[in-house]
């Protein structure tokens, strides 16, 4: 809102903008923006359409809102306040691109005004474009170093890039200026987490619950860590939070996975398994997965392959890099795999990306295989790759959708080597369905039917790779590492050409952060057991899971 000081030659005006104001502050927004439509009928002023445009926003009528901002964009056209109020409306209704393209007008107009720079940060980063969120948010911290929420961003951000440590300065910096923010906190919480310091994780935790003790997200993040802290009390606090009733149905679904995994932990299975039904159903029904979706994507990308053959390509200069690309259904154990890989001094592990997504891109919007979009692929997938590689030239990549690419990567990247992680079905599917994934991604794993179908058209398109690419493919079969962890360990060093040492086969030791829900699980010695988690809930399936076949590869000799 913009506030101006009185003159008491308009004393009209200025109680009906007062008036205005005051209905704004007491949170009657539409009375508010009704009160600045009167004033704005005679007074026609770029500030008035402005709040205007507030007032509606806050009333929840965007489209409103942004006709306002316009107004104020028609009275004075080079108004940069109006273009980001006009950003921040679209940002909530979930227009990104639009909300960039104001942005960047409103930068253009205003270069020096922090908050633009950090709302390009916060609309980035909701495009998983981590790095060039990174960028925007630097700028702002340029411009005024005092904001403790674009630090916190910030240190989001470079965790979704592995810059944990940057991460934690980060939000230590923030706490700094906001002394006892829960968000900070619980940030904090999670990067100890990932670095599998359980302990000062729970404490971090602990801090955010004390003093937001609903916290829902937190209490999540608490609940995973096991511990003697999930007992019966706990699990008490968490049932009398879910009966509440103004509680968002994504803090909801939060809140039935928490109780699932505290009930799990004190053998309460079939509650367990009612909590984790409900958990699923309200994530279901925010994302509206639909199977034909992904049915249609991978017969297109198997159609789009099958010309790759014939598609010539240059010797690259480049090839003194080496990625390792590690493939299969999540929670299939790719997380176990890095890290063991990533055991040895040589390789460099940048768990999950997006980078092999983004290329493809501007192959299926060409719709075709051309050797200019084998190059682009290559030339985009290592810009992102080199600007956060520092001493090695191995590097693992553990996206495990990448499987749908396994053509593409074959071609663009000769050098590469790809491990195809595979695992009991139904111990595959219970994982996905039983597992709280952050984002907007992994919408089959929230129904049962769906869990299957997903998984079978995983294991259909793997076949047609093997056949076609049987070489370059080396399947590990997770269950066969587990139990004879030594023997597997050999072969996939000796795979990838890597001097083998005692690392690789205590990869729990390993340094290396885990930001999946795999966290807890690698930062312990290799066991044997977690594919048999399923069947105690076996009973309550009605028989969902027992028809899946395991993928049965031929190992590659």
């Amino acid at each position: 809102m913009n506030y101006k000081k009185s003159n008491p030659k308009n004393n009209k005006f200025d109680d009906s903008r007062n008036k205005a104001f005051l209905l704004f502050e007491e949170g009657k927004y539409e009375d508010s923006a009704c009160e600045f439509e009167a004033i704005f009928k005679y007074r026609k002023t770029v500030d008035i359409a402005n709040n205007i445009g507030v007032a509606r926003r806050k009333s929840g009528q965007p489209l409103l809102a942004i006709r306002a901002f316009h107004q104020a964009i028609g009275l004075q056209p080079d108004y940069a306040t109006a273009y980001h109020n006009i950003a921040c409306t679209l940002k909530d209704v979930g227009d990104l691109i639009g909300a960039k393209l104001n942005l960047d007008k409103a930068i253009s107009y205003q270069p020096k005004v922090w908050q633009y720079h950090a709302t390009m940060g916060d609309v980035l980063q909701l495009t998983n474009n981590f790095e060039m969120a990174i960028v925007y948010y630097r700028r702002a911290i340029e411009l005024d170093k005092g904001v403790p929420s674009v630090l916190g961003n910030l240190a989001r951000c470079l965790v979704e890039i592995n810059e944990w440590d940057k991460a934690e300065n980060l939000y230590l910096s923030a706490l700094a200026l906001e002394p006892a923010e829960p968000i900070y906190l619980n940030g904090l919480g999670v990067i100890y987490k990932q670095k599998g310091d359980f302990e000062r994780a729970k404490k971090y935790f602990e801090l955010a619950l004390d003093e937001s003790p609903y916290y829902i997200s937190c209490l999540r993040n608490y609940s995973s860590i096991p511990g003697e802290h999930i007992d019966l009390n706990f699990k008490q606090k968490l049932d009398n939070l879910k009966k509440q009733r103004d509680i968002p149905k994504s803090d909801q679904s939060a809140l039935c996975y928490a109780l699932y995994v505290v009930c799990d932990h004190l053998g309460l299975y079939q509650e367990a398994f009612d909590h984790l039904c409900q958990g699923a159903k309200l994530k279901d029904e925010i994302l509206g997965y639909n199977i034909n979706a992904d049915k249609t994507l991978f017969k297109l990308i198997i159609q789009l392959s099958e010309g790759i053959d014939d598609v010539e390509i240059c010797q690259y200069s480049d090839d003194k890099y080496q990625p390792i690309f590690i493939v299969g259904m999540p929670r299939s154990g790719t997380t176990l795999v890095e890290q063991i890989i990533t055991s040895s001094s040589e390789v460099t592990g940048f768990g999950e990306t997006n980078w092999f997504s983004i290329a493809m891109t501007r192959v299926f919007n060409e719709g075709q295989v051309s050797s200019e979009n084998i190059s682009y692929i290559r030339d985009l997938y290592y810009s992102f790759a080199l600007k956060r590689l520092k001493n090695n030239f191995i590097f693992t990549d553990k996206m495990p959708f990448n499987f749908r690419f396994i053509p593409f990567i074959t071609k663009a990247f000769p050098e590469a080597k790809i491990i195809h992680v595979y695992r009991d079905a139904p111990a595959t599917c219970w994982s996905n369905y039983s597992s709280f994934f952050s984002g907007m991604g992994l919408g089959y794993s929230y129904d049962l039917d769906n869990c299957a179908e997903f998984f079978e058209l995983y294991t259909d398109m793997m076949k047609v790779w093997q056949d076609r690419f049987p070489k370059r493919i080396f399947n590990l079969d997770y269950d066969e590492l587990v139990s004879s962890k030594e023997s597997q360990i050999v072969q996939l060093y000796s795979f990838l050409g890597l001097e083998l040492t005692d690392a690789a086969f205590t990869p729990e030791k390993n340094s290396n952060p885990v930001k999946t829900v795999s966290s807890v699980q690698v930062n312990k010695p290799i066991y044997a057991g977690s594919s048999k988690k399923w069947l105690r809930y076996e009973s309550m399936l009605g028989g969902r899971l027992g028809g899946l076949k395991k993928y049965s590869p031929t190992r590659l000799e």
